[in-house]
């Protein structure tokens, strides 16, 4: 009965809990099944216990009070490994949500031999795959929302990859299993048929060591072995590094090129970084990672010599540094839009005013990930941008991105 119970209020939950936050938290059936007895039937009277005997003999309450709390922190264990199983958010569309709930409702309201099959489209409506999807020859770039750092992925028809993991911290927080991974599997297959690692800069690969475990890519790329043990580790259980330079391949129609550009003698990891040309014939994309002036010039010649001009999308290299972005790069690659990955108010100044002026003096739209979200963009709609933070927020979300955001 306390069985049947939990799962018809789960099933009845999750359409509203998906509408709302944006996750489908099947974790909360195990975690509701042992946490109702276990405070009904333990915990509570437990307490009152301790309580009733506090005046008369202190030694048994204490006793008792004690057992309450060892329950609670066993029961707290429990809940918090439950916690970090991943969520996986609600596919359908909101018009699936809501007829998920109103069959929820239909199933608790019911008469209780019919109340079956509403419950189980509760449960399954959400996670129906959505209607729209890339079309052969057709790809979507986005830039992810993972503060000061990297992380974008590019989808094609049936494959996806993921260029760069997001910063990890020295406290041990990282952007790769909070915001990487989640998002992965909010915007289709939980599962990367390539990953670039652009270089080995802790905003870049902080959050590898989760993207790698749990993402489990079929290739891992990079511009020299990893110099962490365990980030080298975990790419040899996945069969290996293969290095950037020279490597190309077709995905449904996209062709991917991981560009040979000559680095100079003294060069720092940060022109080290991989730098991946996305090209579908009409439109093409172009992620350089941190590389400065010296390398900007040298990848210049490369596109002149393979006809790759002009980049309809452009990372802006190293996010916005002055040090990169030169003036030459822009005046060639004359982007329409870029994409500048940088934390909002982040204490390096990115973008740097200077860089933004340059690029709206050939005509682009500048937009930060810090300021307006997570950015999306489609070969199939050239002009349209998809900023999550103003255009896709939930109603409890601030819209306002302060000074400096694109009023596009």
């Amino acid at each position: 009965v306390v069985v049947r119970a939990q799962l018809a209020i789960s099933a009845a939950m999750l359409p509203m809990v998906g509408l709302i936050t944006g996750s489908a938290p099947w974790s909360s059936l195990p975690a509701n099944l042992v946490a109702g007895p276990v405070i009904s039937l333990l915990v509570v009277p437990a307490v009152l216990l301790g309580a009733a005997l506090l005046p008369v003999a202190a030694t048994l309450a204490a006793w008792a009070l004690q057992t309450a709390d060892w329950i609670v922190g066993i029961m707290l264990r429990w809940l918090d490994w439950l916690a970090m199983l991943p969520s996986p958010p609600p596919t359908g569309s909101t018009v699936a949500l809501v007829l998920a709930q109103a069959a929820a409702v239909c199933g608790l309201l019911g008469p209780p031999r019919g109340h079956r099959l509403p419950l189980l489209l509760a449960l399954v409506l959400p996670f129906a795959p959505p209607a729209a999807g890339i079309a052969h020859g057709e790809y979507r770039v986005t830039a992810l929302d993972v503060g000061q750092g990297s992380a974008a992925l590019i989808d094609t028809g049936g494959r996806r990859l993921l260029y760069d993991a997001g910063p990890g911290f020295a406290s041990g927080f990282e952007t790769g299993s909070a915001v990487v991974v989640p998002s992965v599997g909010a915007t289709g297959r939980a599962r990367l048929d390539a990953l670039v690692l652009s270089h080995w800069d802790l905003d870049h690969v902080g959050g590898a060591g989760p993207v790698l475990e749990r993402l489990r890519p079929r290739q891992v790329f990079g511009p020299a072995p990893p110099p962490d043990p365990q980030l080298a580790a975990a790419v040899e259980r996945l069969g290996g590094l293969r290095r950037c330079d020279g490597q190309h391949w077709r995905w449904d129609g996209v062709t991917f090129r991981l560009l040979q550009v000559e680095r100079p003698a003294n060069a720092v990891d940060n022109d080290s970084s991989c730098i991946l040309l996305v090209d579908d014939g009409r439109h093409r994309t172009l992620l350089a990672g941190d590389i400065g002036a010296a390398v900007e010039g040298r990848l210049l010649h490369v596109l002149l010599a393979a006809g790759a001009l002009p980049v309809r999308v452009l990372f802006a290299p190293h996010h916005g540094s002055r040090t990169s972005s030169s003036p030459a790069l822009v005046r060639v690659l004359r982007p329409r839009l870029v994409l500048v990955e940088a934390g909002r108010g982040n204490r390096f100044g990115h973008p740097h005013p200077d860089v933004v002026r340059r690029y709206r003096g050939v005509g682009a739209e500048v937009h930060q990930t810090g300021r307006e979200g997570a950015l999306s963009w489609r070969s199939a709609a050239p002009d349209r941008l998809v900023r999550w933070r103003l255009d896709r927020a939930p109603y409890w979300r601030s819209r306002d991105c302060g000074d400096g955001c694109s009023s596009r």
